[in-house]
């Protein structure tokens, strides 16, 4: 305050001028200059307004052929910052390529106040899938068993099961 010397009370405001709220609100300060006959007071208003809070998505992960993800934070209206992220949230992970990537959500309230999120995007390469060599069966009902690698994935087409079980005359 003006002029100095002067003294401030009220609530979440220290003598000297430092003020803490606890909690948003408004507040009645005031500053005092001098002292008996000559004390001179002068309030001021402080509004104190909450921040907003941003939430980011869970972190994600994908295949490096994945679409276009939209990423969506909360409260709506944000920007999305970070690499390969556009900031209405669009992130391709065929752009980015494999890597993890760390980006940003920030939400800016109509006050100016703002808080940011964080998630990661994990972009995983395409798995090197092998069926095995052509193979020749007769004609029969004899069961045989397909392996592929890696290990775990499903099988499919006519007349064999989704773990690999291929009968020739199904």
């Amino acid at each position: 305050g003006a002029p100095a010397g002067g003294t401030w009370s009220g609530p979440g405001v220290t003598p000297s001028g430092q003020f803490n709220p606890s909690t948003a609100g408004v507040y009645v300060l005031t500053y005092s200059v001098g002292s008996g006959t000559c004390l001179t007071t002068d309030p001021l208003t402080v509004t104190v307004v909450a921040n907003p809070n941003a939430i980011a998505p869970p972190d994600q992960d994908v295949c490096v052929n994945a679409a276009v993800l939209q990423l969506n934070g909360t409260p709506a209206g944000g920007v999305w910052t970070g690499p390969v992220v556009t900031a209405g949230g669009a992130f391709d992970p065929a752009l980015a390529g494999v890597g993890v990537f760390n980006l940003t959500y920030t939400f800016t309230n109509a006050n100016g106040c703002s808080d940011s999120a964080p998630m990661t995007v994990t972009v995983n390469a395409l798995p090197v899938v092998n069926a095995g060599n052509d193979q020749t069966l007769c004609d029969q009902p004899v069961p045989q068993q397909l392996t592929g690698s890696p290990g775990g994935g499903t099988w499919s087409g006519a007349n064999v099961s989704a773990g690999g079980l291929f009968t020739p005359n199904g």
